[in-house]
């Protein structure tokens, strides 16, 4: 399985624009995928953080777990998004972090053979934000994935 380091590396590799942004991966763990970003960088007028820095680490959350669960069955697969809805709830006034939560309860046997089959899967993925070390969710995203097989 790919370790926090490798998979950040290899983000700001194909993903420039998290390294500027300073999105980091701070923990891989079960279904969870947890990313953090910085009040400082992505503070807006309001001094709340900017709505588009928060779609972007919602996204960028959901992204980084269809890639770990597309490893197992193909480690050189390109995963876009097709689709997402993000409902902002609170202001966020703190360093964010994106928790990751699989939408449904996610055969990876079937998962594996639609890809097999099609050379692509769907998958729904959840993520919540909340300001670091606090439990009160503050925007709320379902994407949906997709893992396509490169020829």
């Amino acid at each position: 399985m790919m370790d926090k380091e490798y998979l950040q590396d290899y983000i700001e590799e194909h993903i420039p624009i998290v390294k500027e942004m300073d999105f980091s991966i701070v923990e891989i763990n079960g279904n969870e995928v947890m990313v953090e970003g910085p009040y400082e960088k992505h503070i807006n007028h309001r001094n709340s953080i900017f709505g588009g820095s928060i779609s972007s680490l919602l996204i960028l959350a959901g992204w980084t777990k269809m890639k770990l669960m597309m490893e197992k069955i193909d480690n050189n697969t390109s995963i876009v998004i097709q689709e997402s809805n993000v409902k902002y709830l609170r202001p966020v006034l703190g360093d964010f972090v994106a928790i990751t939560k699989i939408s449904e309860e996610v055969d990876m046997l079937k998962i594996e053979k639609i890809y097999k089959k099609f050379g692509k899967v769907r998958v729904n993925i959840e993520v919540f934000l909340k300001e670091k070390g606090k439990e009160e969710i503050l925007a709320e995203f379902v994407g949906s994935f997709v893992a396509l097989k490169n020829e």
